[in-house]
């Protein structure tokens, strides 16, 4: 199955169904308060969203006041983003393509791959997104994303269950230790049929992203822990900034 087909497998109504109960309210304006200040977003700020999915994060930036460019590879998530900001009068571009071979970005102040939206698909198309954030950020720009902790990869987590009377979703973790990756498998359950749909997303450790980073060129490369405290093996996820 191709990286297009993987991710819109998983990525599709289904996923628009259950993204509130998934990411509610509170859980973005934390999230967007925190870009905002880890970043220091003011009005006017060019930011570039890769991996942006239905917009959630690039809409709350956009209300903050800053000029946001959004990436992603699911034309349906695409479509939903552009509806909520043509609902909300948000200025916000929406671009179909692979982050690892967009062409023509330049000139940001800030490049995010927020919420889990850095390691899809192989191994070698990673150092090319990298690349590809480098080469979109102004001189002395920053680039921040965040990953899974690969710490935990180990920890057994329970399936979570969304009932919706009619339709039930169950989310199903599915690490991959051998190969560094975490996942998920869903089900729905919804008029005597039974869907399931996955995905896999890779999970380095620091040593290994910094590797890839300096390669690309990128200085200043720290990683972080849950908001701004220190990155520990306890830590629900790993946070990575740097700058160009």
């Amino acid at each position: 199955m191709t990286l297009s087909r993987d991710l819109t497998d998983y990525y599709n109504d289904d996923y628009l169904l259950i993204a509130d109960d998934m990411t509610p309210e509170a859980l973005t304006d934390n999230e967007v308060g925190y870009l905002i200040r880890a970043l220091d977003i003011v009005p006017g700020q060019r930011v570039l969203d890769f991996g942006c999915g239905f917009g959630r994060i690039a809409h709350g930036l956009a209300r903050s006041g800053a000029q946001v460019t959004g990436v992603d590879l699911v034309p349906q998530m695409l479509d939903f983003a552009r509806r909520r900001a043509a609902v909300d009068g948000l200025d916000i571009a929406y671009i179909e393509g692979d982050m690892a071979a967009v062409k023509g970005l330049s000139g940001f102040d800030t490049v995010i791959m927020w919420f889990f939206s850095f390691g899809y698909g192989a191994d070698s198309r990673h150092p090319k997104i990298l690349r590809a954030a480098y080469h979109a950020l102004r001189k002395g720009g920053t680039m921040l994303f965040d990953q899974y902790n690969t710490h935990l990869l180990a920890r057994e987590e329970h399936p979570s269950l969304v009932d919706r009377g009619d339709i039930l979703f169950i989310h199903r973790p599915r690490p991959d230790l051998e190969h560094g990756r975490w996942g998920a498998e869903r089900i729905v359950v919804t008029e005597g049929a039974i869907r399931r749909s996955h995905f896999s997303c890779r999970s380095y450790s620091p040593p290994e992203l910094r590797s890839m980073m300096e390669a690309v060129g990128f200085r200043d490369i720290r990683f972080l822990g849950d908001g701004s405290a220190p990155y520990t093996p306890s830590s629900r996820k790993l946070v990575v900034a740097a700058m160009k």
